[in-house]
């Protein structure tokens, strides 16, 4: 993925599905899933593509969500 962003100067990031839930025994934790797509291109016209599924870990803190843990394949 970084490699993506360091060549070339127009990236999208194009969310392909999610699902988010809170976790069964910790209120304070939560969990996304989600199929993203990421695009390309030196000018206009995308001349890369790669699909990646992305997992998160958010823990409450206070009154804000924050991200704790990102994986992705």
């Amino acid at each position: 993925m970084l490699l993506l962003f360091m060549r070339h100067k127009n990236i999208k990031v194009l969310a392909l599905s999610k699902h988010s839930y809170l976790d069964a025994t910790y209120r304070d934790k939560g969990h996304t899933e989600a199929q993203i797509g990421l695009t390309g291109a030196e000018s206009l016209i995308p001349d890369s593509a790669h699909h990646f599924s992305v997992k998160l870990e958010w823990w409450l803190e206070g009154d804000e969500w924050k991200v704790a843990r990102l994986n992705w394949e």
